[in-house]
Formats: structure tokens, C-alpha cells, sequence
């Protein structure tokens, strides 16, 4: 008899398979990133999709399989129906999670993860444009921060004294209070910031 088990997860990826299945990469609260298959899920008449949506919060069940995990059941925890409304806001959660797929290891449980993608993902909610951009900055430097990997800012001959202090503030700062600091989100709305977290995210990818 196989073993049944449940989480709550973040979805991050979804992928397209087969004439009617889809394999989702999620970062889960109990055991870190894993991917799950969902047969039959893309068929109109699948009762799992009334529970998987992209960058939605879902409470999962899963069989463990020979060779892959195989979701059973699943339904919302927590939908972002604010975000929908603007584009921007959407495309800023999207981009958070292929952040989030990117950096983070397979299987590995970490709460502290599992709080800053939620945490990321709700207070996206009704914000600007450019607190968005904050949010993105942030959630992004806090996960490199949390996975052990060492900000290489000084490598970098334009890494001004002030973009060091940006980077420390922006993983070690609430969200909350990052998005109302107005200095900030005027600093990252000028893109000080970009190209930065853009050199971390290839030497991170490129680690491994």
C-alpha cells in the first residue's frame, strides 16, 4: 500500500506533459523543493484543478512512486487574487518564483525559506509598481542569503560602499519595512540594483 503524505506548497513551475499531465516543481513547508506529477490534471473534468495554480499556496497530497511523486489531492490555501488584477504584479510573482526554482537545492526542508516565499507572495498584494521591484530585490537577496551563498559585491568594480549596504539591509530588513522606505524604492526603481542581483543569479546557476 503506498504511503500517502501532505504539505503545503508553493507552486513555482509547471510543466506540460504527455496528452494530459503536468509536472509541478514546488518549494513545500515539510520537505523543501520537490516535483510532483498530476495525471490527467490539464482535462477539464480533473479534480485537481480546482488546487494547482502558479505561485498559489496549495495544501498537497502526494503518493511516493518507484521513480515519482504523484499528486493525490490537492485545494488553495491561498490564491493571489489582487495580483491578478495588474499585470505587473503578476509578472513580479512569476519572477519570484523562477527565482526561487533557480536557487533553491532539491528536497531540503527549510523553514525559513518556506516563510519568505509566502510572506513574499502575500504582501505582494495591492502594492506599486515599484515596491514590487523592491519586493522582487529582496526576496531575492534574502534567499541567497538563507541558502549559504556569500554576496560577491566586492568582486565587482562598480560595487559602490552604498550598493554593499543596500544588499546587507535588503537581506537582513522585514519586508514591510523595506517597502515603505521611500529611499529604496527610489534606489531599485532606478535599477541601482539589477544588474547585481543579475551577476549573483548566473554565478549561483553556474555553481552547480
Amino acid at each position: 500500500m503506498a504511503l500517502h503524505y501532505r504539505t503545503q506548497a508553493v507552486i513555482l513551475k509547471k510543466e506540460d506533459i504527455g496528452e494530459a499531465d503536468r509536472i509541478f516543481t514546488v518549494f513545500s513547508e515539510r520537505y523543501g523543493k520537490i516535483r510532483l506529477r498530476a495525471v490527467s490534471e490539464r482535462k477539464i473534468t480533473s479534480k485537481l484543478r480546482g488546487g494547482l495554480e502558479h505561485c498559489a499556496i496549495s495544501d498537497i497530497e502526494f503518493i511516493q512512486g518507484k521513480s515519482a511523486k504523484t499528486i493525490t489531492d490537492a485545494c488553495f490555501v491561498y490564491q493571489l487574487s489582487g495580483v491578478k488584477e495588474n499585470l505587473f504584479l503578476l509578472k513580479t510573482a512569476y519572477r519570484i518564483c523562477e527565482v526561487a526554482d533557480a536557487l533553491l537545492a532539491h528536497e531540503e526542508k527549510n523553514d525559513r525559506i518556506w516563510n519568505v516565499l509566502c510572506e513574499a507572495l502575500k504582501i505582494l498584494e495591492h502594492r506599486t509598481d515599484i515596491q514590487a521591484r523592491v519586493l522582487l530585490h529582496a526576496t531575492f537577496w534574502k534567499l541567497i542569503s538563507l541558502e549559504g551563498y556569500t554576496p560577491l559585491t566586492k568582486d565587482l568594480k562598480h560595487a559602490s560602499f552604498r550598493i554593499n549596504r543596500m544588499v546587507e539591509y535588503l537581506m537582513g530588513a522585514p519586508f514591510a519595512e523595506l517597502l515603505e522606505d521611500k529611499e529604496m524604492c527610489s534606489l531599485i526603481g532606478q535599477g541601482a540594483l539589477k544588474e547585481v542581483s543579475q551577476h549573483h543569479l548566473l554565478q549561483v546557476i553556474k555553481s552547480w
